[in-house]
């Protein structure tokens, strides 16, 4: 089915500006504008990923149910050089990491217990 054309070359293709709203009288939803630019909560993204909300906290939620396996739980940025950086939550070590350079290897890493290392992911002090 095509929405905005007339040769669809997939099950659904919209062309042009989308929306999908829910609720009984939604005024935002989830927008993608015809650049490809994605809204949550905004119908004027600014970027590949725009979220905007009217009250509370605005966070990113990124969770897992997998207890084996995969430990990394984060947002990852990148580039084709291979210039990565990751920031997030490593559930085999324990600890909440920064990640970065071509390797992905943590920069700092603080655990549960408020030990910060810089260059070690076993920091053994906590100091002010």
């Amino acid at each position: 089915m095509g929405i905005g054309t007339t040769a669809p070359s997939t099950l659904l293709e919209v062309n042009g500006t989308s929306w999908l709203r829910g609720g009984t009288a939604p005024t935002t939803g989830l927008f993608v504008d015809t650049n490809g630019n994605v809204g949550i909560g905004t119908t004027a993204p600014k970027t590949g990923l725009h979220i905007l909300v009217s009250t509370g906290d605005s966070l990113i939620r990124v969770g897992s149910t997998q207890t084996s396996g995969a430990s990394f739980r984060g947002i990852e940025t990148y580039t084709d050089a291979g210039n990565d950086g990751a920031l997030g939550w490593n559930r085999v070590g324990g600890l909440f990491e920064l990640k970065t350079g071509t390797a992905a290897t943590t920069k700092l890493a603080i655990t549960t217990g408020g030990n910060v290392g810089i260059g070690t992911t076993a920091p053994e002090l906590f100091w002010i």
